[in-house]
């Protein structure tokens, strides 16, 4: 009888005993692929932030071909769908991204996000293509600054969200 309880106080001790270190085990793997994907999400945010910079450097060209009147000239094509966003949206799918940005934070990099897609890319280059083919010049300086405009103000969040990263 002594060897029956001594057998099962040994079992169940092996069982309490490996369940506590897969417990341990696995939160110290996630803290680290949260960590990841915070990082990741910082490098995403970077890269973002040099194509912005590529865009305003291509709305500048722009602006130079429209003041020289040479606009048929320009050719450039705003790829503002190659702006990245898997890392956000698989914090958003987690749910982590709460435990790395603001409410505000979050909603700001959603337009963002909303605002360099397929969608807004099609509409940009083809408000280039209209004005090079009916050129006028107060419109399409209007609609360069319209550019200029909203990508500094995205280059300024997306900025700001890299700073607020917890």
């Amino acid at each position: 009888m002594e060897n029956v309880i001594a057998y099962f106080v040994s079992t169940l001790m092996g069982v309490i005993i490996g369940t506590l270190i897969n417990i341990t085990v696995n939160r110290f793997g996630e803290k680290k692929r949260f960590k990841k994907k915070k990082k990741y999400f910082k490098d995403e945010i970077e890269l973002n932030i040099s194509k912005i910079d590529e865009w305003l450097g291509g709305i500048e060209e722009y602006r130079n071909y429209t003041s020289s009147n040479t606009l048929e000239l320009f050719n450039y094509y705003f790829d503002l769908k190659s702006f990245l966003s898997n890392a956000a949206l698989l914090l958003f799918k987690t749910g982590e991204i709460y435990d790395v940005l603001s409410n505000e934070d979050i909603k700001d990099y959603q337009i963002v996000a909303q605002e360099c897609t397929i969608n807004w890319e099609n509409i940009l280059n083809e408000e280039v293509s209209k004005n090079k083919k009916n050129f006028d010049q107060k419109e399409t300086i209007q609609n360069v600054m319209f550019w200029k405009q909203k990508f500094e103000n995205h280059k300024k969040t997306l900025q700001r969200i890299y700073s607020n990263i917890k």
